[in-house]
């Protein structure tokens, strides 16, 4: 009786042992599992970061592509010529209006500045030669300038600058067509004109 005791103990003894054995194992396998999980992290730490270097990069890269365009629009401002365009078109003497018809006329005015108003009235007419120009100033600080008068003409116009009640005349002889200007006010359109016609016209 004794003795079967002892061999039902020896099996169950072996039998923990493979029982602790195949637990040993499992353990084991478990923690070399776990440290090469844990080992890769690194790595895909690294791989994450690289991306992340290369999307730097191209931020700068798409910088330096901005400087460039900058410079495009830079070189776009070619406003100025547009710009120059515009003042040329400004410095244009504007078209001759159509002028009042004195040739019957021995003497007639025009009114320089008349309430105020930048223009001279009227602006153009048209005299045989012969007629007398009487201009009267009817507001302050305007005078009477040629910019263009007709080859071998001696007109020289009122230069000075006058006040309300000053006059000016010329007798006009040379045929042809006169433009002058109130030099203070010429920007604001104070022009006038004199056409002196002969008989052949």
């Amino acid at each position: 009786m004794t003795g079967a005791l002892t061999g039902v103990q020896m099996q169950r003894s072996n039998s923990r042992r493979r029982l602790l054995s195949v637990t040993g194992s499992i353990v084991l396998a478990t923690l070399a599992g776990c440290s090469g999980v844990l080992g890769g992290d690194p790595e895909n730490d690294d791989a994450d970061g690289e991306p992340a270097n290369e999307s730097d990069g191209d931020a700068d890269g798409n910088a330096s592509d901005g400087g460039e365009t900058d410079g495009d629009s830079a070189d776009g401002d070619g406003s100025s010529p547009t710009e120059d365009g515009d003042d040329a078109a400004d410095d244009e003497t504007p078209p001759m209006p159509e002028p009042v018809d004195w040739t019957d006329e021995e003497r007639g005015t025009i009114s320089v500045g008349p309430g105020g108003e930048f223009v001279f009235d009227p602006d153009a007419v048209r005299v045989e030669p012969g007629t007398l120009v009487r201009w009267l100033w009817e507001s302050d600080f305007h005078n009477v300038v040629p910019v263009d008068r007709p080859d071998g003409a001696d007109w020289d116009g009122e230069t000075e600058t006058y006040d309300q009640g000053h006059s000016y005349e010329f007798t006009f002889e040379t045929p042809g067509t006169y433009e002058y200007v109130c030099e203070p006010h010429e920007g604001a359109g104070m022009r006038g004109y004199v056409v002196v016609s002969d008989d052949q016209q």
